[in-house]
């Protein structure tokens, strides 16, 4: 039992802003771009085959088709998601960045390295079945494609905290800035005819989304008002009018992919009219937040869900399924594909979506397994609690008695209604390393001061009682023997039987009550005789009627 001695105490430096619930809005930002992605590449497919060449074309070269790709091509929607995610595991973990990003290295490496491995093995296996190496070469090259996002994604996390201060410092003077930067070097490209320079727009395009993500993530943490519906509306406006004066009047093509044909590319290398898209659909989607939110609530939570722990492995595989249903098509039953555009292609279209989504599923149920089972964008009070109580479990499982023994690391001891508690170590003054228990045990209140743990032996002797577990239906708890930080339950304060751990409810009841713990002062009580803790509600009046009581 922990005894609370009142004492005035030093001025203590506010807490780190701890990050919200797990936000759906970014879950679901990250889910749509993903299947915008997989939709606008088998959109393209379009191929010819004679029995020795391979003639690969863009089905969304034809007609008025490049009109899609101003919505569909939501890559500023990836990075957007991807700044906010890094974002909030910034502010989760500030001391521990090096092990999240050797994590998310990690996580990123093995599904990529299995890839290889297998497009290595099948593309010897063509060679040898006879298919010329010319349109296996032409394979291989374009399989791997979409892993470039991957290496920009992984370039943009090492400055997160970097972009963190200076949005903290300059708001949104440093998207200005973020938004013009493309521009100058586009300048110097079309202008100056400095081509090499066009490049630096591959860090510099997809800079401006992914920090519009670490902006909203960190006031999010921080709890600070959201942009204003009139300025989404006004930055819509603007990327949209931006993206068609540009097409317009300037040397950039109108589709927003690359083309057969065209002298340049909006994506390779990015130009100015990538950072009018994604002001625009980062607006958009912020506009939509409230829509989007309740639809990953109800219809779209499955989906969420299931992509949310293989979107790596549905990114990486989804062309390679186009290639497997296509080359079975062309090589195999030696069928033409649908002309690009026309009424057989648009009337084939969900044939061949279901076939190529029979073989992606085919491929991520195989695949799958590589990918890491990530944790929340957002860490939560409830995920940080439960890896809390792992972490307790397991520094009990190798204690004796007394606990452990460094004086750098809390006590730890089982508690008496299946919780861990957090005992005081005999130095003080040592700090409180962090990630024992942070979601249940709190910093004292500045009044208090924690400063001993009473021995197991003697609080038996006293109260043979104490440390008996609570038997449902039984025993009633005894809240004044609740040390500081005992167990994530409020069971303690519930009057009646308690309820069975396998009943219906238990988990949300049990979610709820970590949610609540977070957000307060622990309950610190102590024996009868002691000072109380002052300044709780209606406690001075209980305290007077019992000493009018006693006298």
């Amino acid at each position: 039992m922990a005894t609370v001695l009142a004492r005035p105490a030093p001025a203590a430096t506010l807490p780190r802003p701890a990050p919200p619930a797990r936000d759906t809005f970014v879950d679901a930002v990250r889910t749509l771009g993903t299947l915008g992605i997989v939709t606008l590449h088998w959109l393209m497919a379009e191929a010819t085959w004679d029995g020795r060449t391979l003639v690969v074309g863009n089905a969304l070269h034809h007609g008025a088709a490049w009109l899609l790709t101003w919505p569909m091509q939501v890559l500023p929607l990836l990075f957007f998601a991807s700044g906010a995610a890094a974002a909030y595991q910034h502010a989760a973990a500030a001391t521990r960045r090096r092990a999240a990003l050797g994590g998310r290295l990690r996580a990123v490496a093995r599904p990529v390295a299995v890839f290889a491995a297998v497009w290595a093995v099948a593309a010897v296996g063509l060679i040898a079945g006879g298919v010329p190496g010319g349109a296996v070469r032409r394979l291989v090259l374009m399989a791997p494609q979409p892993l470039w996002f991957l290496l920009v994604w992984l370039a943009l996390l090492v400055p997160v905290p970097a972009l963190v201060r200076v949005w903290r410092r300059w708001r949104w003077r440093a998207l200005v800035v973020a938004a013009a930067a493309p521009l100058v070097v586009d300048l110097l490209r079309f202008g100056a005819g400095v081509r090499p320079a066009a490049w630096a727009n591959v860090l510099l395009v997809w800079a401006v989304p992914f920090l519009a993500g670490v902006a909203y993530a960190d006031d999010r943490v921080a709890g600070r008002a959201p942009v204003s519906r009139r300025a989404l509306w006004a930055g819509l406006a603007a990327g949209l009018g931006a993206m068609t004066v540009l097409v317009v009047a300037g040397p950039y093509p109108r589709s927003m992919v690359g083309m057969p044909g065209d002298a340049i590319s909006n994506l390779n290398p990015p130009t100015a009219p990538i950072v009018a898209q994604a002001i625009a659909q980062v607006c958009a989607v912020l506009l939509l937040r409230a829509t989007i939110e309740r639809w990953a609530h109800g219809r779209g939570r499955p989906l969420l869900g299931w992509l949310a722990r293989r979107s790596m492995t549905v990114y990486v595989w989804h062309l390679t399924a186009m290639f497997a249903v296509v080359g079975l098509d062309l090589v195999a039953l030696h069928e033409r594909l649908p002309v690009a555009w026309g009424v057989d292609w648009w009337a084939s279209r969900p044939a061949w979506f279901g076939a190529y989504g029979l073989v992606l599923a085919g491929l991520v149920r195989v695949f799958g397994r590589f990918e890491r089972r990530r944790s929340p964008v957002s860490q939560g009070a409830a995920g940080v609690a439960r890896r809390a109580r792992g972490r307790a479990r397991r520094r009990l499982a190798g204690a004796g008695e007394e606990g452990h023994t460094r004086p750098d690391v809390p006590h730890l001891r089982p508690g008496p209604r299946r919780g861990a508690v957090q005992r005081l170590d005999r130095r003080p003054e040592a700090p409180r390393r962090r990630g024992d228990l942070p979601a249940a045990v709190h910093a004292a209140p500045a009044d208090l001061d924690l400063v001993a743990a009473e021995h197991r032996a003697r609080r038996r002797a006293r109260d043979p009682g104490a440390d008996a577990p609570a038997r449902p239906g039984r025993d009633r708890p005894r809240p004044r023997r609740r040390a500081v930080g005992a167990g994530l339950r409020r069971g303690g304060h519930r009057r009646g039987a308690r309820r069975p751990r396998g009943r219906p409810g238990g988990v949300a009841r049990r979610r709820r009550a970590v949610r609540a713990a977070v957000g307060r002062q622990p309950l610190c009580r102590a024996p009868p005789g002691r000072d109380r803790q002052p300044g709780r509600p209606g406690r001075e009046d209980r305290d007077a009627r019992r000493a009018a009581r006693a006298g």
